[in-house]
């Protein structure tokens, strides 16, 4: 088979990746969240461009890995147990609990990571 037939699996599929980024996203915040974002983007951006994909391509498949990430994240903040608060807001200084329906760019957002949009 040549070169130019072969498909590299898309990186937004690959589930060992997502969950080990999303868990390290998770465990990180702020610039350190951002940081290691941006990182592991141009990382995942260089592979794909080197597997013979154009810029465009792999600008949209690093953002499906994002959104993928995202959904992995999301799926963890759903099976955490939420905090029981009383029908006032939190203390202050205290975030306010992830719920199940929020998207994976609000838990990025709580967590410190700034999220383009």
């Amino acid at each position: 088979m040549s070169p130019e037939k072969i498909r590299a699996f898309p990186i937004d599929r690959q589930a060992f990746l997502v969950r080990e980024v999303a868990a390290r996203l998770d465990s990180l915040h702020g610039d350190s969240a951002t940081s290691f974002w941006r990182a592991k983007a141009t990382e995942l951006f260089d592979l794909v461009v080197r597997s013979g994909t154009d810029r465009a391509a792999a600008s949209d498949e690093v953002r499906r890995f994002f959104f993928a990430v995202q959904k992995e994240i999301s799926a963890g903040a759903a099976t955490e147990p939420m905090p029981i608060l009383s029908a006032g807001s939190a203390p202050q200084g205290v975030p306010q609990p992830v719920h199940a329906t929020a998207s994976g760019t609000d838990i990025l957002k709580l967590r410190g990571c700034r999220v383009a949009t």
